[in-house]
């Protein structure tokens, strides 16, 4: 049987659990609630995301019009997309802000569970983590993920 906890590792560091069966986000000591409900509205209703910390929501997203091609992800003051390159490519997810390419999240390698999580400082961590677990429902390839590293994007230039 599969695990549906994930630990996210900076080199050999923890920095994050996810819970996948409780949908929770663990970073040092504090929980994040991760929800995804549907709301009514065309034949099945357009799915919606969030990551909740102490009944606040931090950031919010929808599903996308077509998962492999753009997936908005909005937090107070800000919005971010992630594009695949292509309709065919579900394992390199790049991020954008103002049309930049300022990250992404990729698939070293689905099946040994090697992603790279490379996003920028100025996202606070839960709400990488969140974006992380929207890319893994997106991708529809949590059942691959056993080990993830996340490195920030200026520690990559």
């Amino acid at each position: 049987m599969l695990s549906r906890e994930y630990g996210i590792f900076n080199g050999e560091h923890l920095i994050a659990s996810l819970n996948w069966t409780h949908d929770t986000i663990e970073i040092g000591g504090s929980v994040f609630d991760l929800y995804w409900f549907t709301e009514k509205g065309g034949v099945l209703g357009r799915i919606r995301y969030a990551i909740e910390y102490e009944g606040k929501v931090m950031a919010t997203s929808e599903e996308p019009q077509h998962p492999r091609f753009k997936l908005t992800v909005g937090i107070p003051g800000s919005e971010y997309t992630f594009k695949t390159p292509s309709f065919f490519t579900i394992s390199k997810f790049d991020l954008f802000k103002a049309g930049e390419k300022i990250g992404g999240i990729y698939a070293d390698n689905w099946y040994q569970a090697k992603i790279t999580i490379n996003l920028p400082s100025e996202i606070p961590p839960p709400v990488q983590m969140f974006m992380f677990w929207l890319v893994l429902h997106v991708s529809n390839s949590v059942s691959s993920v056993r080990m993830m590293r996340i490195h920030s994007y200026k520690d990559r230039q």
